[in-house]
């Protein structure tokens, strides 16, 4: 799987400049979730630095787990740098600030931020060890294990490693990389409104949409 956290070439030919308010749209859509699948605050203060993975073993429950996995299958459109063919992913959130920078440049530094805080979480460290013997290290390649294991793609060699992993240790580690993430998400999305990208439903008409389903 393609490093969701790597550079990647800006998607010129699909006109990326439009595909700022299909995040911001798309995002309207995420946060709905979000609010209607609350994660424990112990979850959030693990993200934002504020408690340790030890103070929070035992304050998590099934809700949580629901909530962070829930969420980190809607993120992965905007981390996912590529699909089949190595077609760039427009949506992909490196390519997205790359165009904030150029469409709003008197905002250079919060697109600039947006990528450090990125890098940031790039560097942050976790290590998984499972009954069988296996250390897997980094959130990135655990978070792929239990994307494409357990939630999306069945991959045999990804269930493995988490089937040996109890969900309420999943719900931590997780949940700590998930919820940092779901914060950039959130900002981005917020300043570029403030800087003028509009949402795709901000253009309506007065025609209803309408649905034939047959007889």
């Amino acid at each position: 799987m393609p490093d969701d956290m790597e550079e990647s070439p800006v998607c010129s030919e699909v006109g990326m400049p439009d595909y700022l308010g299909v995040f911001t749209t798309s995002m309207k859509t995420y946060r709905r979730f979000s609010e209607h699948l609350p994660v424990n605050g112990h979850v959030v203060d693990l993200a934002n630095g504020a408690k340790k993975a030890s103070d929070v073993v035992g304050e998590t429950n099934e809700s949580d787990y629901f909530g962070v996995m829930i969420r980190l299958m809607l993120q992965r459109k905007y981390f996912q740098r590529g699909g089949d063919h190595k077609k760039p992913n427009p949506l992909f959130i490196r390519n997205l600030v790359k165009t904030a920078q150029g469409s709003y440049p008197d905002q250079s530094d919060t697109w600039q931020h947006v990528l450090e805080r990125l890098d940031d979480l790039k560097k942050c460290e976790v290590q998984v060890s499972l009954p069988d013997g296996t250390v897997q290290a980094g959130f990135f390649d655990n978070v792929q294990d239990v994307t494409y294991g357990a939630l999306l793609h069945a991959d045999p060699d990804k269930l493995e490693r988490v089937a040996q992993i109890p969900e309420s240790m999943q719900t931590i580690y997780v949940g700590e990389y998930v919820m940092a993430r779901e914060r950039i998400l959130v900002d981005f999305s917020d300043a570029l409104q403030a800087s003028g990208v509009k949402t795709l439903d901000s253009h309506k008409t007065e025609r209803k949409a309408s649905v034939y389903m047959g007889l």
